[in-house]
């Protein structure tokens, strides 16, 4: 499972502008004799040390694994799960107009 990370642990970040977004790998096994409570502790344990490590550039670990590759199927992220917190208030600024802007292509490269 991929995850986008906002990436910006240092508080001198958080005002900037710019994307610092890194992809997260969350490797993960559905073993069928694992129950569900368990499997949530495991997917609660994998994201926070994911998390742990969210600097490392996800370029770099593509480096580091170097897995096959095939134009068929991606060795690392074969699905993607985001979480957008957005509300649907505008930002309150000065001197600046801020409204959203709707995406044209809405197509999803993971399933």
């Amino acid at each position: 499972i991929g995850s986008p990370v906002a990436n910006r642990r240092d508080q001198a970040l958080e005002g900037l502008i710019g994307l610092f977004v890194n992809t997260l790998v969350l490797r993960l096994k559905c073993e069928p004799e694992v129950t569900f409570d368990e499997f949530l502790k495991q997917v609660k344990a994998v994201n926070l040390a994911a998390l742990d490590n969210q600097d490392v550039p996800f370029e770099h670990l593509v480096e580091i694994i170097n897995p096959p590759r095939t134009l068929s199927y991606s060795p690392l992220i074969q699905i993607v799960f985001t979480l957008s917190q957005a509300g649907t208030t505008q930002p309150q600024t000065t001197n600046i107009s801020v409204e959203p802007i709707k995406p044209e292509c809405l197509k999803a490269k993971f399933d």
